[in-house]
């Protein structure tokens, strides 16, 4: 790894980095010598639906755990930390990257405090936001339809430089007049090493009875993933498949009944509750794996990382054209337009009587996923983001 730099210190503030496995990227960056990384994250979090206790760290970085005000209800906008000042004197931070968003509170916590601090910090933000938010979903009333704007705008006064997790992102802040440096990097990556083409998929295909060509999906069982659409979908083909949904989710009775109603219901195989470090065997047992997301006034898909772990695995994949979906799958993948039940029946198709096409793809797609969304290329990239502005 590269040396020769002087040593920085770089505080990475970020509550969803209490889960372990979302500390990869920090393994890669703890690489380089020139860096002393510390993460903060609250000392308990409700993340997924879980309360989560943050790990202790790994070689090369450590991990603060503050107390987080709203920490245990998992409130992203609204969690702060009361005693971060003394820990930002304490570490003398040269570089924070704070991966919250603009309009959190502590996000306005972490640059107004760093000001009292000697030299100034430089501040990197991460964003995942893809939508325009007006707050006009908030009533007359309420404090956040006021204060989160104000939070916003003092936030994106004073970074030195914004990171976005999609393109849509991108073109939001600098319609808002947003002028510094801006860069598209993905929060995580995925694990090649882990996610990667299994030899032995056909013992679990047994047990879960999967039969002729299985198409899969990974994820929530919520009606803007799109799932209404891949039923009526391959309801349309008449050929022999199984569809795979693993996840769990609101939806998930309804989508059972419209299941009957197309007179698939025998086809399905739903797996609710998969550990994280198992989902790599359900993937390998997909022919193609589809991600049919569609997007609401309130949501669109703003990256979809099922798509680089099966990517990953040489699984081909479809993708609706929902957000950042296109940008992820590239020429790696077929893409099909939202909601357009016919056309994705057809990518099906297409795949189902094409071997050497699934063959391609899923060459192309790994490829893709070693090129960009791997934890070393993403560590690389922020290396390379703090070398800049710490020399400035």
């Amino acid at each position: 790894m590269q040396t020769g730099y002087c040593k920085k210190r770089i505080l990475i503030i970020s509550h969803s980095s209490v889960v372990d496995i979302y500390q990869d990227k920090l393994r890669e960056l703890a690489k380089y010598n020139s860096l002393q990384i510390t993460l903060l994250i609250p000392s308990i979090y409700l993340e997924g639906a879980k309360l989560v206790c943050g790990g202790i760290g790994g070689e090369g970085y450590k991990v603060e755990k503050l107390y987080a005000i709203f920490g245990k209800s998992g409130r992203q906008h609204l969690h702060f930390y009361p005693s971060l000042f003394f820990t930002l004197r304490r570490i003398k931070p040269d570089i924070i990257h704070l991966e919250e968003e603009p309009e959190s509170l502590v996000s306005f916590e972490t640059i107004y405090l760093s000001k009292f601090l000697r030299p100034i910090p430089k501040i990197v933000l991460f964003t995942w936001r893809n939508l325009e938010k007006t707050h006009k979903e908030w009533s007359l009333l309420s404090t956040q339809r006021y204060v989160y704007p104000m939070v916003e705008n003092y936030t994106l006064k004073n970074i030195d430089y914004l990171i976005t997790g999609n393109r849509d992102g991108t073109n939001i802040f600098k319609k808002k007049g947003y002028r510094w440096p801006i860069k598209i990097i993905p929060q995580y990556g995925v694990d090649t090493n882990k996610f990667r083409m299994l030899e032995n998929a056909e013992s679990l295909k047994k047990v879960l009875e999967l039969s002729g060509f299985v198409v899969g999906y990974v994820g929530r069982l919520w009606k803007p993933k799109g799932i209404g659409t891949l039923l009526k979908a391959i309801s349309q083909i008449d050929k022999k498949f199984t569809l795979l949904l693993l996840g769990s989710g609101p939806d998930r009775n309804e989508y059972l009944e419209l299941a009957k109603s197309l007179g698939i219901d025998h086809k399905i195989r739903m797996v609710s509750s998969v550990k994280a470090s198992d989902v790599v065997e359900y993937l390998n047992c997909m022919d193609v794996m589809v991600l049919p997301s569609e997007t609401t006034t309130e949501w669109k898909e703003q990256f979809g990382r099922v798509l680089i772990e099966a990517m990953a695995c040489e699984v081909p994949v479809i993708g609706s054209s929902s957000g950042e979906i296109p940008n992820v799958i590239g020429d790696a993948g077929l893409i099909f337009e939202e909601g357009n039940e016919k056309e994705l029946a057809d990518k099906i198709s297409i795949l189902m009587d094409n071997s050497e096409l699934r063959q391609k793809l899923g060459e192309a797609g790994r490829k893709r996923v070693l090129e960009y969304f791997t934890n070393k290329r993403i560590s690389e990239m922020l290396f390379s983001i703090y070398h800049e502005i710490g020399n400035e």
